[in-house]
């Protein structure tokens, strides 16, 4: 198995265009260009015989007392059912329009066994790819937060937050804290209520209501006593949470991970998030104090982890960024040339064809894939 770090990927086109220290905006597209070939990377690999990135979800009780029809629900984050087995016998799939006993069907994002309903039935599948991201480089901020008593709301330009010298306002372009009459509040809407949480539980609830709980996370983020929760930040549809050990992960409707702004150095992430409001322009959005007490005004997504049995698609994804970057900036380069992108794509698709030696199968137990800490 070889890992790859996005920003590793966007180096390595960066050397071998022969561009540094490439702008913002072109970092942005080349990001954006990265998920594109990624994607289409993925898709070749989920509709080939490969074993690599399947999953195995097998439906539980709770799944079969939800049926509607005889039909099962088929859990969210599915890309690709690539077999149905029940005891570990391959179900073949009914053709359109039948219903042949001992078979299945799928449909609208269900699935239908034509047969016994209850018996232990177990999809492998291929998971929704991840959405590949780059944090920004990290901004150092001149407050000490160990004086900080409250923190207030974040804004794209500052935040508020009290001292025991008053309430201020901290604006990110002058680096200057100025005194306000105002504060205001961290802002706590999330989904349909506002997050309420604890050392032990993180719940959506009712506004005007607490006791009246729209949604209970805790199975998904209580990570146990001995690490207990320290903060929970939202910016709708995102969530933060911060552990006690200084693991902080992020939450999205399409990812969830351990945030790893600092991986490419090789050092783990800890600290605290006081606060989240993101921007999808700059990628910045969240107050981040580090375990050395210093605070930064970083960006909320993380340096995504990529992974695959060779470094065949990490290469073709170097070398097709590398060609839009001398692309966009009017050079050529003797070693980096279609027919070199072109042999990557072709050294790509020979690889998955053979690798099926090589299988790697993730089993998950639960309905949603969480991150464990």
């Amino acid at each position: 198995m070889i890992t790859k770090l996005a920003s590793e990927i966007l180096n390595g086109a960066e050397t071998k265009a022969g561009v540094y220290n490439v702008d913002f905006l072109t970092s942005l597209t080349l990001t954006n260009a990265l998920n594109d070939a990624y994607r289409t990377a993925y898709q070749e690999i989920a509709m080939s015989d490969s074993d690599f990135y399947v999953k195995d979800y097998r439906f539980t009780e709770d799944d079969l007392s939800e049926l509607n029809d005889g039909w099962y629900d088929i859990p969210k984050g599915v890309y690709i059912v690539k077999s149905v087995t029940i005891n570990d016998v391959e179900v073949p799939r009914c053709p359109p329009k039948e219903k042949i006993a001992g078979t299945y069907q799928i449909a609208n994002g269900r699935l239908k066994f034509y047969g016994n309903e209850r018996a232990p039935i177990t999809i492998h599948y291929i998971p929704d790819p991840q959405t590949v991201t780059v944090p920004a480089e990290s901004k150092e901020l001149y407050l000490d937060p160990a004086t900080v008593i409250e923190w207030g709301r974040m804004t794209e330009k500052g935040f508020y937050y009290k001292t025991n010298g008053g309430q201020f306002y901290y604006d990110f372009a002058t680096n200057e804290s100025s005194t306000v009459v105002t504060f205001q509040a961290i802002n706590k809407k999330y989904h349909e209520g506002i997050i309420d949480y604890g050392e032990d539980y993180i719940r959506v609830v009712n506004p005007d209501d607490p006791e009246d709980v729209y949604e209970d996370l805790s199975d998904d983020y209580v990570v146990g006593d001995e690490n207990p929760i320290v903060s929970v930040v939202v910016d709708d549809p995102y969530m933060m949470v911060s552990y006690k050990d200084g693991t902080i992960i992020v939450v999205s409707e399409t990812f969830q991970t351990i945030w790893n702004i600092k991986a490419r150095s090789g050092h783990k992430t800890l600290g605290t998030i006081h606060d989240l409001k993101t921007d999808d322009e700059t990628l910045y959005g969240c107050l981040y104090e580090d375990e050395d007490g210093k605070l930064w005004l970083s960006s909320f997504v993380p340096d995504t982890m990529m992974n695959y049995p060779t470094n065949a698609l990490f290469t073709m994804l170097e070398v097709n960024l590398a060609c839009l970057l001398m692309s966009m900036n009017g050079i050529a380069n003797e070693y980096i040339s279609i027919d070199l992108k072109n042999e990557t794509i072709a050294e790509f698709r020979k690889e998955l064809a053979q690798n099926r030696a090589m299988p790697v199968r993730i089993s998950n137990q639960r309905r949603s894939i969480v991150v464990r800490i």
